[in-house]
């Protein structure tokens, strides 16, 4: 594995900052009659760091998102219910359209669901930037461009 480039270790930084801070009212609220909209979610441990292992969970609320995380947590992270954290993210319309088909096709379907293998940068292997057609992330993309 290689080691990450500064500004990905203050994008790691910046991010675990933010799910101390996560103060998500919208995401507590009871889902609508007819509200359709899923939403994204990373999954995590307590125990462990969200780069150790995350997932990616397509969900209409945090309380549908938290037991599909500790689907994944349980067994990963010998994780209980409790230790299950789960993150909204947001401005992040792409996760929709990089993951499997399969996933897909319950998005499709309006359902909640989650995978612990989203798309990944092939430099970095991280999830959750957007990626170009060779795979590579935003982050990446510009460390490219400044060796240039």
């Amino acid at each position: 594995m290689r080691p990450l480039l500064a500004t990905q270790s203050k994008r790691i930084k910046e991010l675990e900052d933010a799910l101390r801070n996560i103060k998500d009212d919208e995401a507590l609220r009871p889902r609508e009659k007819g509200e359709a909209m899923l939403k994204t979610y990373m999954g995590y441990c307590a125990k462990a760091t969200p780069q150790d292992g995350a997932c990616l969970i397509f969900a209409h609320n945090i309380r549908e998102a938290k037991p599909i995380a500790y689907h994944f947590n349980r067994d990963s992270f010998d994780c209980e219910y409790t230790c299950s954290r789960v993150a909204l993210l947001k401005n992040n319309p792409w996760l929709f359209e990089q993951v499997d088909e399969w996933v897909k096709e319950k998005i499709a379907k309006d359902e909640a669901v989650g995978t612990d293998d989203p798309p990944t940068c092939d430099l970095c292997e991280l999830w959750g930037e957007k990626l170009d057609e060779r795979g590579i992330c935003t982050v990446c993309r510009e460390e490219e461009v400044k060796h240039e």
